[in-house]
């Protein structure tokens, strides 16, 4: 399915048409959301504000303005993450507000050494192969690994962040490992 004025690199996956949404588990995870850049109306992601790709929107450009306390949650398309972890640094940076990213984890890539290992407070490796979920409901185990990034001030805010989605994800199987940013 191919919505009208949708530019496939726009998608989450990068195939023409087919977005994959954040499974609830992780979303469980995070503290308040007071915006998602890549909101979709299938998501499950609850948002106090979002930037809806579909309404014209585009979370690359607009001025990501959130609503209340809350972290912003971006879970971006995975054929553009060095652009869109620029933009979650970039934006945390403007705001002040922590940014957690759900990426693909492929540390050797490109967009981790210029978006990640320099700038991220943690990281946060998530164990296993995640299943994503499409507009019909359907499962799929997409990539090989993902990352929870989180950007902000580091310290206060970061860790506090880190140790909710760290307690929250407790006993579950694919509970995170973070790493902090190492600075020699």
């Amino acid at each position: 399915m191919m919505l009208p004025g949708l530019a496939p690199e726009l998608l989450a996956d990068g195939a023409a048409g087919v977005e994959w949404y954040t499974p609830k588990w992780l979303l469980d995870w995070l503290p308040p959301i007071a915006l998602d850049p890549c909101w979709s109306a299938a998501s499950l992601v609850r948002a106090a504000a979002v930037i809806d790709l579909r309404r014209g929107e585009d979370g690359l450009t607009t001025p990501w303005e959130p609503i209340g306390a809350g972290v912003v949650f971006c879970n971006p398309p995975f054929d553009n993450t060095c652009s869109w972890l620029r933009r979650c640094r970039q934006e945390s940076a403007r705001t002040g507000r922590v940014v957690v990213a759900l990426v693909p984890a492929y540390p050797g890539d490109g967009p981790w050494h210029s978006e990640v290992w320099p700038h991220a407070a943690l990281v946060g490796w998530i164990a296993g192969r995640m299943q994503f979920r499409d507009p019909q409901g359907r499962t799929e185990q997409k990539g090989r690994g993902h990352a929870l990034i989180l950007y902000g001030p580091t310290g206060g805010a970061v860790e506090d962040v880190a140790y909710v989605i760290k307690a929250r994800s407790l006993h579950h199987p694919q509970a995170p490992v973070w790493v902090r940013r190492f600075e020699p």
